[in-house]
């Protein structure tokens, strides 16, 4: 999420990122591919695609954040064990954003967290509202795919 949040990418680019599009040291990423979920004529499956245009190739400077956002990711998956279970899609292997069993994100995968971000929250903020006796505040439903518009009075 920190690393979505910094870099403003997609979330097919992000969940398509390989260690190769990756420059640390010069604090910049490579946009050059997307996981998408189609029928390509092989059943709903996920594939690693190109991009929408030529100018959707591009690349993006690393904030701080997000630079040590990708540093605790490579520990983690080190110290979990992740690469070692990491497995291929369309021959191709090195995500950065991998699962406990070695399976690439998916937007889905993005999705339950932020779902649960706000279901938790509006849980909350319906006991407090009811204390206080007022209507609650309350998030609307948000994926890491979609744009939320929150209109105010």
């Amino acid at each position: 999420m920190v690393f979505a949040l910094s870099t403003g990418l997609r979330i097919g680019e992000i969940c398509g990122l390989r260690w190769e599009d990756v420059d640390l040291k010069g604090s910049v990423i490579h946009v050059r591919q997307q996981l998408i979920y189609k029928n390509l004529g092989e059943g709903q499956k996920y594939y690693i695609h190109p991009l929408k245009t030529e100018t959707s190739k591009r690349d993006i400077p690393l904030t701080e954040t997000a630079r040590k956002s990708l540093i605790k990711q490579r520990e983690l998956d080190f110290i979990l064990g992740r690469r070692s279970k990491e497995k291929s899609l369309e021959g191709k292997r090195n995500f950065v954003f991998i699962n406990s069993v070695g399976k690439q994100f998916t937007p889905q995968s993005l999705d339950h967290p932020l779902i649960n971000i706000v279901n938790t929250y509006n849980k909350r903020e319906c006991v407090i509202a009811e204390g206080e006796c007022r209507e609650p505040i309350l998030l609307p439903h948000i994926t890491a795919h979609g744009r939320v518009i929150i209109r105010t009075s």
